[in-house]
């Protein structure tokens, strides 16, 4: 399922998120650095987390299976 489709759902649902009013949304990749010479394999093997931010508030953060 792609992300779009995750964050819909979820915004669908009922959820404590629904209220926080202003939000800004990110993803990102960690874990070890790109092998030179590797063209495409960036993200394989690395863990992505996801982050909600309240503007002027807290930061939420899930790891994505």
């Amino acid at each position: 399922m792609e992300i779009r489709h995750r964050i819909y759902d979820f915004c669908n649902s009922e959820s404590p998120f629904i209220a926080l009013g202003d939000v800004e949304l990110d993803e990102s990749y960690f874990g070890a650095r790109r092998v030179r010479g590797k063209r495409g394999r960036g993200a394989y093997g690395k863990t992505i987390v996801f982050g909600l931010l309240k503007r002027g508030g807290k930061v939420y953060t899930e790891i994505v299976p």
